[in-house]
């Protein structure tokens, strides 16, 4: 005589699912692992898709100006933020104040050695930005500025 047990039915349906999850499973990896294609590849791809006269612009975020002691005028930079390094024509400068006018932003300043400084990082705008220079040298406040324009 037979029994029915309907819980014997439900377990071999379980079963039965379970392993065609499983064997769907299986499959999608193996066919991922031969479909995929390096990042390589892909990058060059994106890189090609550009203009062939224009060069890729490669942007840091920061830069070090090194300045002599007369340095003027306008600098052009693509970093976002700059450090000065730089050495005095005479020694014994004092009270060196470096600050971006158009940010408001002041610098660090340490001094190496009698004539020469380097500063901290300054965050520049995009655009116009001064930079203005006030040190004492020989009990005479001096005021120097530079035009950096961030492109």
């Amino acid at each position: 005589m037979k029994e029915k047990y309907p819980l014997f039915y439900i377990q071999k349906l379980v079963l039965k699912t379970q392993l065609w999850f499983f064997a769907i499973f299986a499959f999608a990896i193996v066919y991922s692992l031969y479909e995929s294609k390096p990042l390589e590849v892909l990058t060059q791809k994106i890189i090609a898709r550009g203009p062939a006269s224009i060069e890729p612009v490669t942007l840091k975020s920061t830069d070090t100006l090194k300045l002599d002691c007369e340095t003027q005028g306008t600098i052009s930079a693509q970093s976002h933020q700059v450090r000065f390094e730089s050495s005095f024509c005479e020694k014994d400068f004092q009270n060196l104040k470096i600050t971006n006018k158009t940010t408001g932003a002041n610098a660090i300043v340490f001094k190496r050695n009698p004539a020469s400084y380097t500063t901290d990082y300054i965050h520049l705008n995009k655009g116009e930005n001064r930079i203005s220079f006030s040190y004492e040298l020989k009990n005479k406040e001096t005021l120097r500025e530079l035009v950096i324009i961030r492109k």
